[in-house]
């Protein structure tokens, strides 16, 4: 898969994720993500260029999560804010990224393949395990 390919199959898997989800939209609260990327048999990515050149770039642009409650508060006016944050936060990012490779296996796309997790921003997660056990024992309550 070259890169063109790669950026397309991203936006279109978000495009399809927001259709298919209209109840999350507009986001209201601040989100994390954890990619899921099983790289292709030739033209493997650099995880790093992966997530700064095209996932997270993607995700910012088409899901638009906000990057703080006070950014969400101010937009819908909900609240006025009294002082602004010292930090200037941009109106729409992800508070945090993480990206897991998975080796590829028989059964593994001659593509590759990339999937997410998005999880709430509010939480600051040390490491993909405890994220993960985290977001099992949330579901299973």
């Amino acid at each position: 898969m070259n890169q063109r390919d790669l950026k397309n199959s991203l936006k279109k898997q978000l495009v399809e994720f927001k259709i298919k989800y209209p109840v999350l939209f507009p986001l209201l609260i601040p989100v994390s993500i954890i990619v899921l990327y099983t790289p292709p048999r030739k033209n493997v990515i650099d995880l790093d260029n992966l997530a700064r050149n095209y996932i997270v770039p993607f995700i910012t642009e088409i899901l638009k999560p906000p990057a703080s409650h006070v950014r969400v508060l101010e937009k819908y006016h909900l609240k006025k804010i009294a002082s602004k944050p010292i930090q200037k936060y941009s109106l729409n990012s992800l508070t945090s990224y993480q990206i897991l490779y998975l080796p590829r296996n028989i059964n593994s796309p001659i593509n590759g393949e990339i999937k997410f997790v998005i999880t709430n921003g509010n939480t600051i997660y040390q490491n993909v395990k405890t994220t993960i056990d985290d977001l099992i024992r949330a579901w299973q309550e």
